[in-house]
């Protein structure tokens, strides 16, 4: 019995990832899970990707609070066995935010331990996931599908905070690959804006590649879209304000 390769994607809110989720789960060899280690309690509403594994709080159940740390872990480990023991598919993973991480003690570890390949999905615009998160909590809505009628919105940055928001984006970045450096983890770095750009195919087939499943990149369509135009003046209500406070700083760039 071979077992299927263990992966994760490594990445922070607002970065392409369930895009990227959806379309790995349609290749027919890959299981891609989303957000299993998700803090809260919840069902799969706006959910994709894979749908036959439960959220880790689900599995633990109301038992949780009366877990111990180490009852806790071994919860994890549990879990993590099983979701990578199956081999009814060559690849199986899931997408494991940052901050879900450091909220669950030792799941890097194990990620080390299983030699699990790392997927770290980046988005080198950190200004476009602030962005995108501020219009998703105006709207209400996270994720959307080809059909879905979108409403126009516009967001007020904070100005005044607005460059330490983005130093701590990319500082979030900073300690995730040192995260993969010091576990030594096998690991590539997928950059969003290459892998929705001119030269997709190439960058999702070298993708494929490293997570040892035959590069067929055209069984990775996802129904999930863009949901911002890519003009930014359509986007943030005090557009001067903050192409002022960016003037200068080595954020500039990622104001179109």
């Amino acid at each position: 019995m071979v077992r299927a390769t263990p992966f994760v994607i490594l990445t922070a809110p607002r970065s392409g990832s369930a895009w990227l989720v959806d379309g790995l789960n349609n290749h027919p060899r890959v299981a891609a899970y989303g957000e299993l280690f998700v803090p809260e309690t919840r069902g799969r509403e706006g959910a994709y990707g894979r749908q036959d594994v439960p959220l880790f709080t689900n599995y633990v159940g109301n038992g949780s609070g009366r877990l111990s740390r180490l009852g806790l872990l071994r919860k994890r480990v549990a879990y993590l066995n099983g979701l990578y023991g199956r081999s009814d598919t060559d690849c199986v993973g899931f997408k494991l935010v940052y901050s879900h991480a450091t909220l669950n003690p030792g799941v890097l570890t194990y990620l080390s331990i299983r030699r699990v390949k790392v997927v770290h999905l980046i988005r080198s615009n950190v200004l476009d996931s602030v962005i995108s998160w501020e219009t998703a909590r105006a709207r209400g809505l996270f994720h959307a599908r080809k059909g879905d009628v979108l409403e126009s919105v516009r967001v007020e940055l904070d100005a005044d905070t607005l460059l330490e928001t983005l130093d701590h984006h990319e500082y979030a970045i900073a300690v995730a690959r040192s995260w993969i450096r010091n576990l030594r983890l096998p690991y590539t770095e997928a950059f969003y804006e290459e892998l929705t750009g001119v030269r997709q195919d190439e960058k999702l087939a070298r993708l494929l590649a490293f997570l040892d499943v035959e590069p067929t990149v055209a069984e990775l369509g996802s129904e999930l879209v863009r949901m911002n135009p890519a003009d930014h003046r359509k986007l943030i209500a005090n557009y001067d304000e903050i192409r002022h406070a960016l003037a200068g700083s080595r954020f500039e760039w990622m104001l179109r």
